[in-house]
C-alpha cells in the first residue's frame, strides 16, 4: 500500500523484525573502548583500514569506505581545531539525563586530522568559540563512565 518497510509498524524504525533487533544491537563495535587508560597518557581510540587508509572514531572492526576487516586500534590525535559547533540551549530529550537547573552547553565536531569527533567544548564561555579555535582533548579518567571534552589548546599541559 505504498508503505516502506521504515514506515512499517510490524518492521520498525530500520525495517527488521523484533527477533533481529537483539542480534543487531549486540555488536563487537557497541562493546569497544572510545579511550585509552592503560598508560599514562590517556587517550582516544578510533580505528585504522590496512587497506585504504580511512580512520574512523569510534574503532570499527570493519572498515566503512573500502569494506576490509584488515583494520587495527589507533591513538588518535591529543589536538584539532574546531570544524562546527554550535550550543545545546535546551535539555535533549530522554534518555538524556540532564543536570538540574539545565544550563546550556557548547558541543562541537573537532577536526583532529584522519578524523571529526563530535564532544562538548569547556574553558571558555558558550558563545564564545569560533570555527578554527585550537583546541586539545581532555579526558577525566576519575568518573565512570570515561569522559572526554575539548579545551583551548592554549591551555595544553
Amino acid at each position: 500500500t505504498g508503505r516502506g518497510p521504515s514506515a512499517s509498524p510490524e518492521l520498525g524504525w530500520i525495517g527488521r523484525s523484533e527477533r533481529n533487533i537483539d542480534r543487531v544491537m549486540d555488536t563487537t563495535d557497541q562493546r569497544r573502548q572510545l579511550i585509552d587508560t592503560s598508560n599514562d597518557d590517556p587517550h582516544l581510540v578510533g580505528s585504522a583500514c590496512s587497506d585504504c587508509g580511512t580512520q574512523t572514531f569510534p574503532a570499527q572492526s570493519g572498515c566503512p569506505r573500502c569494506g576490509s576487516n584488515a583494520v587495527n586500534e589507533v591513538a588518535l590525535p591529543r589536538a584539532g581545531s574546531v570544524w562546527t559547533w554550535t550550543v545545546q540551549r535546551f535539555a535533549p530529550k530522554a534518555p538524556y539525563l540532564a543536570a538540574s537547573p539545565y544550563e546550556p552547553f557548547a558541543l562541537a565536531y573537532v577536526d583532529l586530522g584522519p578524523v571529526k569527533v563530535e564532544g562538548r567544548l569547556r574553558g571558555k564561555p558558550i558563545d564564545g568559540w569560533k570555527i578554527g579555535d585550537e583546541v586539545r582533548v581532555v579526558i577525566d579518567a576519575a568518573v565512570t563512565p570515561l569522559s572526554f571534552w575539548f579545551e583551548p589548546k592554549e591551555e595544553m599541559k
